[in-house]
């Protein structure tokens, strides 16, 4: 695993990471406005570092706020 992955994987305050075999779940701490906009940084980092160890699975926009928020990007971890 890439010291940027292993990194992410030690969670935040605005996320929580929740790993099944080589799925990797993070996840806003909350369903707020708030709480799901303090997770977008890091939705921006696992976009941007996509293939550093990990392509990303699924992305799962909120429905509750009227613009394209993401709460819950799923990853899957390389071999």
């Amino acid at each position: 695993m890439t010291p940027f992955l292993e990194s992410l994987m030690e969670g935040s305050p605005h996320y929580r990471v929740e790993q099944r075999g080589n799925m990797v779940s993070f996840q806003a701490t909350g369903d707020t406005e708030d709480t799901v906009t303090l997770f977008q940084p890091t939705v921006e980092r696992l976009r941007k570092n996509e293939g550093d160890g990990y392509s990303i699975y699924n992305e799962h926009p909120t429905s509750s706020f009227g613009y394209n928020l993401i709460d819950l990007v799923v990853v899957e971890l390389e071999e």
